[in-house]
């Protein structure tokens, strides 16, 4: 993606940009910048920090395309209510797996649907899954709100469209599609 704006943005060599383009949906502009985004695997590890892994995923989650935000178990104590937001461009349907032992009230999660499925991750904790359809929006969730004994939430994007319908969506008066170089403008 090349910038067009009158005066063009420019980043500095090294500056990181955290975005993903799968079949169907873009996910970028996480808010901790020490979280990761990748493409969810059954050999998938769950955390930035941690090297637990997947014992078992619901297929739903398997399917290829699916975006996993690599949360930091260390945040599983957090429990602000603005902890973390993400961009999402396209349909997709938002899963967040929940440490089945933290007992927390969250009122960020009362707009999430259970879905009966579950993680188990590789030191057996079981997640249940939640999840919200989103279409092109920010998500923001709270903080975990577990104990030192629990494990961070664990976060997916499930595309529910084509990524060309993704691609079209851009707004292309301010955008054309390109290949970028380090050094070269863009936003």
């Amino acid at each position: 993606i090349r910038d067009r704006a009158a005066k063009p943005n420019r980043l500095t060599s090294g500056y990181p940009v955290s975005y993903i383009l799968t079949e169907g949906v873009s996910v970028s502009q996480v808010s901790r910048g020490d979280y990761t985004l990748d493409i969810f695997s059954e050999d998938s590890k769950l955390y930035a920090d941690r090297k637990y892994t997947v014992e078992q995923a619901p297929e739903g989650l398997l399917d290829a395309g699916v975006v996993q935000i690599m949360t930091m178990n260390s945040d599983k104590q957090e429990a602000s209510d603005g902890f973390l937001h993400f961009e999402v461009h396209g349909d997709a349907q938002v899963i967040v797996g929940i440490d089945k032992r933290v007992e927390s009230d969250s009122d960020w999660l009362e707009a999430w649907k259970a879905t009966g499925d579950q993680i188990i991750s590789s030191r057996s904790t079981v997640y249940n899954l939640y999840s919200r359809k989103i279409h092109s929006d920010r998500v923001t969730l709270g903080g975990n709100g577990g104990t030192g004994e629990d494990d961070m939430y664990l976060i997916f994007v499930r595309p529910m469209a084509a990524s060309s319908s993704v691609v079209a969506g851009l707004n292309k008066s301010l955008y054309e599609l390109g290949h970028v170089e380090e050094g070269d403008a863009y936003y």
